[in-house]
């Protein structure tokens, strides 16, 4: 329920409403996060709070194989915080994510 309320405000344009509400989906059910991390990231970009998303997306990306939305929103938020090298070493990280499915 808390997922499926998250989606609609992020329909809605309502993030900060959409992240509390992601936030209690996780907490309800933690067999969720993989689901809504990338949820989140999106809110945390859309409110502008792009530390945030580069810390988030380096936790994820230190933990495990991360799929690209994990480079890409962090390529964005670098962007936006005048990183602009480390912005485009992220977003190449797309690029060959992209180049190594389309060889498969």
């Amino acid at each position: 329920a808390h997922e499926t309320m998250g989606d609609l405000l992020l329909f809605l344009n309502k993030y900060k409403d959409s992240f509390e509400e992601y936030e209690e989906a996780m907490r309800c059910n933690t067999k969720l996060k993989d689901k809504i991390m990338p949820k989140k990231l999106v809110v945390l970009y859309k409110l502008g709070r792009y530390e945030e998303v580069v810390n988030m997306c380096d936790t994820i990306i230190e933990q495990s194989a991360a799929p690209p939305i994990y480079y890409y929103y962090k390529g964005k938020a670098l962007k936006h915080l005048k990183q602009d090298i480390e912005a485009i070493l992220s977003l190449e990280q797309v690029i060959k994510f992209d180049d190594t499915m389309e060889t498969k």
